[in-house]
C-alpha cells in the first residue's frame, strides 16, 4: 500500500480530545474498545503484517501529537510507527480458565491509556482460543477513530492480508481542519438555541440524580424485529423524516414518560464525512445536542415532526464543535457533553463485512470496555434482520434491572407509536403483557377483607375492649378511652339537638388538643361531616373554605356546658338520619398551591378499612405511642386521631409552644 507522510491537520474535535487526554493522561475514557471472533485458518504473522500495511495507507495511524513551545498540539507523522501488537495463546486452557483469562487480558488492554506523544492511536491483541479460533481485541483512541472507520479498516485489512504482494491502494485522505466558510452562520444558529437551557435530566431510579465518581459502565441490549424496522422506515417516508428521527422521537417519548420532563437535551453523535472520506480512517465526528420538548397531550406524529425539524437544523449546522457550545452556554458543570445533558442517542450502520478473507468468518465478540461518558446512552445498530438496541449506562447511576426494563419499554412504546402515531404520548402503551402481570403481582399483596364500617363504630369497639386504657396524653395528663368517648358522646347529643345529622358539615377551628380529638369523634358520632380548618390560617383563607364548604356549624372553640347531655353511646334512634359506611366522614381542603383550595370528601368505608389494614399490617397496639404533629387541615391528622384510637394506641399531643 502506498504511504503518505503528510501530517494530517487537526480538527477542533481532535484538539479537544488531545486537551482532555493531556489533562488526565491516565484516562481511558476516549478509548474505543471492541472485540471480534475470527473462525477459520488465520496466519497471525501475516495478519500483523496486514495491520502494518493498513497503517502505511492511513497516516493518522502513524501520527503522534506533541506539544509545541506554546503548549499547543502538533501532529507528527512517522513512516516507521505501527499500531501496537500483542499475541497470546490460550488454546491449551480449559474453557472456564480460558474465558476468565480472556476477560482479564481484554480489560487490561482496554484500560491501558494511550500516550498520544509517542503511541500509535491503535493497538491490537490477537488471542488464540482454539485451533481455528482467534479473538481480536482492538483499542483505538477517539482522536483517530470514529464509527465510520471500521468499514475502511476491515476492507483494507482484508485486502492486505489476502493479497500482500498485490498493487498498493492509494493513500487515504487525512482529517481536514474545520472549514471556515459558513461557520458564522452555524455559530449563529446554535447561539440562538442555547439560551435558557434546561437542567440536565434526573434519571429514573434511586440514584438517578447521582454524580458519578467513576465512569464505570455496563451494557444491555435488546433486538427489534425486521418488521418493526420496516414500519419505522414506512412512517419516516410518510412524514418526510428518516428512520433515525423516528427512533429518536420514540426515545424522547420514553424519557418523557419516565421522567415527566418536557424540555431536555439529548447528545447526538454525528459523522461529518464529506466527499473523499468514505474510505478513510480518522475522526470526522462531532457531538450535537438536540433539544427535545415532548408534551403529554402531544401525539407521537407531532413529536416526530418536531424531532425531524430539530434534527434537520442541527445536522445542517453540525460543524460547530461541542466544546464551543459548552463554553457559550456556560453551565456550571464539568467538561464535555455532561455539562449539558446526561443522555445520548445514536444510530449506526454495521461495521461492514469485517475481516473476511476466503475461509475466515468474522463476527463481533462480547468483550468491550467498561466505561462511558454519560449516565445513559442508547445506540441502535441496523442489521439485515432488524436492529440491535444497545444501552450503555453508568453503574453508579442506573442498575441493570432498570435498564433492561427501559429497553423493553422502548420496544413496546415504539411498536405502539408506529401502530397508532396519532395517539397522545400519555396514552402510548409502555408495558408488555408480561410486564403488566409482573407489576400487578409485586404491587398487590394478599387480599385484605374487613366488613364495611364507620370510624366512630370502630372507635366504640376499641372503647368497649379497653375503656381504661390511655388514649391521649397532653401536658402531663392522661385521658382514657372512656373519657374521650364520653365527651364525644355528649357533643354528639348536643349537635343532634342543634339539628345536625348525617351529611351536615361541621367546621372546626381548634388547634391540636384533647378537645380537638373528642370534637372530631363527636361530630362523626352524630353522623355529620368533620371539616378541620387550621386556626392559624389567614382570615381570608378561613372565610373562603367556610363559604365554599357551606358549613352548617362552625366551632371556633370547644363547646362548653355539656355536662347535662348523655355520655352514653348513641343509638340509631338518636340520630336524625341513619349513618352508613358509604356516608362522608370528613371534608379536607387542598393547599391551593396550584390555584384555589379544593375540598375533597372522604367516605367512612375506605378510610376505616385503611386504618384496620394499617393496624394489622404494622401490628399497632396499646404499647405504641404516636406524636401528633400534623396541622388539623392536613389529612395526615385524620390518621393521627382516628388511626391511633381505632388501633388502641396512645396519642401524645405536644404543647403549642413545643
Amino acid at each position: 500500500m502506498a504511504a503518505s507522510d503528510a501530517a494530517p491537520a487537526m480538527s477542533d474535535g481532535q484538539r479537544r480530545m488531545w486537551f482532555v487526554q493531556s489533562v488526565d493522561p491516565d484516562s481511558t475514557l476516549l478509548n474505543i474498545c471492541v472485540s471480534y471472533r475470527l473462525t477459520g485458518s488465520v496466519d497471525v504473522a501475516r495478519l500483523r503484517d496486514a495491520v502494518g500495511a493498513v497503517a502505511l495507507r492511513h497516516p493518522v495511524l502513524r501520527t503522534v501529537y506533541q506539544a509545541d513551545s506554546n503548549g499547543d498540539p502538533q501532529p507528527v507523522t512517522s513512516e516507521h510507527l505501527r499500531p501496537g501488537w500483542a499475541e497470546h495463546d490460550l488454546s491449551e486452557l480449559g474453557e472456564q480458565a480460558r474465558r476468565l483469562r480472556l476477560e482479564v487480558l481484554a480489560q487490561r488492554e482496554f484500560r491501558r491509556p494511550f500516550d498520544l506523544a509517542k503511541d500509535s492511536p491503535l493497538r491490537i491483541t490477537a488471542v488464540r482460543v482454539g485451533a481455528d479460533a482467534l479473538i481480536l481485541l482492538l483499542t483505538a483512541h477517539h482522536i483517530a477513530w470514529d464509527d465510520g472507520s471500521w468499514a475502511p479498516f476491515f476492507t483494507d485489512l482484508t485486502h492486505a492480508y489476502s493479497d500482500p504482494d498485490g498493487p498498493a491502494a492509494p493513500a487515504s485522505a487525512a482529517v481536514a481542519a474545520n472549514a471556515a466558510s459558513g461557520l458564522d452562520e452555524d455559530l449563529a444558529y446554535w447561539r440562538s438555541l442555547i439560551t435558557d437551557l434546561p437542567e440536565p435530566l434526573e434519571l429514573p431510579g434511586p440514584n438517578g440524580s447521582a454524580v458519578p465518581s467513576t465512569w464505570r459502565a455496563q451494557r444491555a441490549a435488546a433486538r427489534l424485529p425486521a418488521a418493526i424496522v420496516e414500519r419505522v422506515a414506512a412512517l419516516a417516508k410518510e412524514t418526510g423524516a428518516t428512520p433515525y428521527m423516528v427512533l429518536m422521537a420514540a426515545f424522547a417519548a420514553l424519557v418523557h414518560r419516565y421522567t415527566h420532563a418536557t424540555d431536555f437535551l439529548v447528545a447526538a453523535p454525528v459523522l461529518n464525512r464529506g466527499a473523499g472520506t468514505s474510505d478513510a480512517i480518522g475522526y470526522y465526528g462531532n457531538t450535537l445536542v438536540m433539544r427535545m420538548q415532548p408534551q403529554p397531550r402531544q401525539t407521537f406524529r407531532e413529536l416526530l415532526v418536531q424531532t425531524r425539524d430539530t434534527a434537520v437544523g442541527a445536522f445542517a449546522h453540525s460543524r460547530v464543535d461541542l466544546e464551543w457550545l459548552v463554553r457559550a452556554s456556560n453551565p456550571d458543570r464539568r467538561h464535555g457533553a455532561e455539562r449539558m445533558t446526561r443522555i445520548s442517542f445514536g444510530l449506526r450502520e454495521p461495521d461492514g463485512g469485517g475481516f473476511c478473507p476466503p475461509g475466515v468468518r468474522c463476527e463481533r465478540a462480547e468483550l468491550r470496555g467498561h466505561f462511558s461518558q454519560l449516565p445513559l446512552s442508547l445506540m441502535i445498530e441496523l442489521t439485515g434482520a432488524g436492529a440491535v438496541v444497545e444501552a450503555e449506562y453508568l453503574v453508579e447511576v442506573l442498575d441493570r434491572a432498570l435498564v433492561d426494563q427501559l429497553l423493553r419499554h422502548y420496544a413496546v412504546l415504539l411498536d405502539n407509536a408506529l401502530a397508532h402515531p396519532d395517539t397522545t404520548l400519555s396514552a402510548c402503551g409502555l408495558m408488555s403483557q408480561a410486564d403488566a402481570e409482573w407489576l400487578l403481582a409485586v404491587s398487590s399483596g394478599d387480599d385484605f377483607k374487613t366488613p364495611a364500617a364507620t370510624l366512630p363504630a370502630l372507635v366504640s369497639l376499641r372503647v368497649a375492649r379497653s375503656p381504661g386504657a390511655v388514649a391521649v396524653v397532653y401536658e402531663g395528663r392522661q385521658y382514657s378511652y372512656r373519657e374521650i368517648n364520653e365527651e364525644a358522646n355528649r357533643l354528639a347529643h348536643w349537635l343532634i339537638e342543634q339539628g345536625i345529622g348525617t351529611e351536615n358539615r361541621v367546621a372546626v377551628l381548634l388547634d391540636k388538643s384533647p378537645e380537638l380529638v373528642s370534637t372530631a369523634l363527636g361530630i362523626m358520632k352524630a353522623g355529620a361531616v368533620y371539616l378541620p380548618i387550621d386556626p392559624t390560617y389567614p382570615e381570608d383563607r378561613q372565610t373562603f373554605i367556610l363559604t365554599d364548604a357551606a358549613a352548617d356549624v362552625v366551632l371556633r372553640e370547644p363547646v362548653t356546658g355539656l355536662t347535662d347531655y348523655s355520655a352514653a353511646d348513641l343509638t340509631v334512634d338518636d340520630l336524625i338520619r341513619p349513618l352508613h359506611p358509604d356516608n362522608t366522614a370528613y371534608l379536607i381542603y387542598t393547599s391551593g398551591s396550584t390555584g384555589l383550595p379544593k375540598g375533597v370528601a372522604v367516605g367512612h368505608a375506605p378510610i376505616a378499612e385503611y386504618f384496620v389494614w394499617f393496624g394489622d399490617e404494622y401490628r399497632v397496639d396499646e404499647t405504641d405511642r404516636l406524636l401528633q404533629v400534623a396541622s388539623p387541615s392536613f389529612d395526615v391528622s385524620i390518621g393521627e386521631i382516628f388511626g391511633t384510637l381505632i388501633c388502641g394506641a396512645r396519642l401524645v399531643i405536644p404543647r403549642p409552644d413545643g
